[in-house]
């Protein structure tokens, strides 16, 4: 599957991104919640999702997968630039972090870009990837995602609740010493490229595709 395909519908992107870690036996879950930032510099950690049996099992499953999303989205939506070790930006209202947010059927995914290179991905029915600054098409897919959100400034609009989308629609949050902001579309206008935030949506697709290409090379 190729994530940069023009006319691909944004559900059909998180679906196989799904089915994509889903289908790595090889991936290992991770004995505590990974933090978003500097512990995971220079490697590539997958979070696999856990196998259970049984009804309470399952149930039991399902909770510890929606924690651990829950933790990593709070993680990177609130920790300081300070916190994550960052370089200061040359002013205030210069994107350090982004956040790509889209939502299929009961799923969300988010995927975080920092400016750093430091790259991750977050599914909430389980499963994803921390970090990746060992590689350089992922350190340069996270750091022109960063970018890219510094030249939409005036489509942004300054927030302090951070909901997930609705189906059917991407919500960007970035991030600056000034605040955090974001903006919306809708998947049609994203992937028919009839919305301002398409630049950035594409951008987050870039992350999204370099850690596939890694993972299949692996």
């Amino acid at each position: 599957m190729d994530f940069l395909v023009t006319g691909l519908v944004i559900a059909a992107i998180v679906a196989g991104v799904a089915r994509w870690l889903y289908s790595r036996g090889s991936a290992r879950e991770s004995p505590t919640i990974p933090v978003a930032g500097p512990p995971h510099r220079g490697e590539t950690d997958v979070v696999a999702r856990p196998v259970e049996t049984g009804h309470e099992a399952a149930v039991q499953a399902v909770e510890h997968r929606e924690h651990y999303y829950v933790a990593l989205r709070h993680q990177a939506l609130h920790r300081s630039r300070a916190e994550l070790g960052l370089v200061k930006p040359s002013k205030p209202t210069k994107p350090w972090g982004v956040l790509m947010e889209t939502s299929f059927e009961n799923a969300h995914v988010t995927v975080l870009a920092l400016s750093d290179g430091n790259a991750s991905i977050y599914l909430s029915t389980g499963g994803g990837f921390i970090g990746g600054m060992g590689h350089q098409s992922i350190r340069q897919a996270a750091v022109n995602m960063v970018r890219v959100a510094g030249t939409l400034g005036p489509q942004m609009t300054p927030t302090k609740t951070f909901p997930l989308p609705e189906r059917g629609r991407t919500i960007f949050y970035v991030l600056t010493d000034a605040g955090v902001r974001t903006g919306s579309a809708t998947d049609d206008e994203l992937r028919q490229q009839r919305h301002a935030l398409a630049p950035l949506f594409f951008a987050g697709q870039g992350v999204i595709t370099q850690y596939r290409l890694l993972s299949e090379k692996k």
